[in-house]
């Protein structure tokens, strides 16, 4: 590899190309493939994507009940399932219901958390391992049937 990195990035785009060519002849895959071929390896960025830290037991509020975390900010994950916005909407979805039912907002924002928390742990886990074994070209799980069993409670 030279100082510039252009030969790791010639192999970048090769890596690519042989797990592209490897897939069916699908019309998306095949222009994919084009716009590889087409672009330069040194235009080509890749870059292995990681999961923020787990959350841990760590409240998605604050103890003054004036601050709470939801979407990206409470729980960001890969892209691997496409399930970031879905769970966005999830946290909403259970703020507003622990909201309405609260006697007032910091009990809200506590039982909020404790109604997220291990859901949201969960899918990080499992985006991060999808995101992982999807890098290495191995099967991945299809949690569909978990995500969809989500009620808001």
């Amino acid at each position: 590899t030279g100082p510039d990195g252009k030969l790791a990035k010639e192999s970048v785009k090769e890596k690519l190309l042989t797990k592209l060519n490897a897939l069916d002849s699908d019309p998306y895959i095949k222009t994919v493939i084009d716009l590889i071929n087409e672009t330069s390896a040194e235009n080509i960025f890749c870059h292995k994507s990681e999961e923020a830290k787990e959350l841990g037991n760590h409240p998605l509020h604050s103890a003054d009940g004036r601050v709470v975390l939801a979407g990206d900010a409470a729980h960001a994950m890969s892209a691997s399932y496409g399930q970031a916005a879905n769970f966005a909407l999830e946290d909403a979805a259970t703020l507003a219901a622990c909201i309405r039912d609260a006697d007032d907002l910091k009990k809200a924002l506590k039982d909020y958390s404790k109604k997220r928390l291990d859901r949201c742990i969960e899918m990080q886990a499992r985006s991060a391992e999808r995101a992982a074994k999807a890098m290495k070209g191995e099967h991945v799980e299809d949690v569909s049937k978990w995500i969809f069993q989500w009620e808001i409670a």
